[in-house]
């Protein structure tokens, strides 16, 4: 029985320790979702937001990995290094793409005042 008083004391010690985080705030830039346009197949693709890196940089995945693409550091689609780029907005600047028309946006929802 001492043993368990002893390991719960232990477990609520180290629970009580500060940690050392910073808050990490969500680039303010990211689209929720990009459409491309695959000229092999002849169909809009459309990949939504999967991650998004300390850095900054977003990975979008599209159903049935029809689309994996990402976002670099430099807001530029990067293009694919392990296949060939089939989509026509791999190389394009978040610029040049909502110019397109072919951003998904990110609503924010306002917080409520506290």
């Amino acid at each position: 029985m001492l043993k368990i008083c002893l390991a719960f004391a232990a477990i609520a010690s180290v629970a009580m320790i500060p940690t050392a985080s910073v808050a990490q705030t969500f680039p303010q830039d990211i689209p929720m979702g990009i459409i491309c346009w695959s000229q092999n197949a002849k169909t809009w693709v459309v990949g939504y937001i999967h991650t998004v890196k300390e850095n900054g940089e977003a990975v979008y995945q599209g159903q049935g990995g029809r689309l994996n693409a990402t976002l670099n550091a430099a807001r530029v689609i990067a293009t694919p290094s392990d296949r060939p780029a089939g989509l026509d907005c791999f190389g394009k600047t978040l610029d040049q793409l909502r110019a397109m028309g072919r951003l998904i946006p990110l609503q924010r929802v306002p917080t409520s005042p506290q």
